[in-house]
């Protein structure tokens, strides 16, 4: 499953009940591959992130990204 990588943060209302935050994120369709308890944070993947606008507990989703820096050796651009 390739999807979009996304970082889920719990609300501070949920935090203590995260495990029924992550059962809603699955049912919706995300694949979890960490859940940071003391942070309310919940990382994994997804094929439409729009599928998780109406989940309860949650802020927004935020797609992750990627930066690559060049060797330490290479020349500035």
């Amino acid at each position: 499953m390739a999807g979009t990588r996304i970082t889920v943060s719990v609300d501070d209302e949920h935090v203590d009940d995260v495990d029924a935050v992550v059962a809603r994120l699955e049912a919706c369709g995300m694949t979890v591959e960490k859940v940071l308890p003391s942070l309310g944070m919940v990382t994994g993947t997804i094929e439409d992130p729009g599928a998780l606008r109406d989940v309860v507990g949650i802020h927004p989703p935020v797609a992750e990204r990627s930066v690559r820096l060049p060797p330490p050796g290479d020349d500035i651009q």
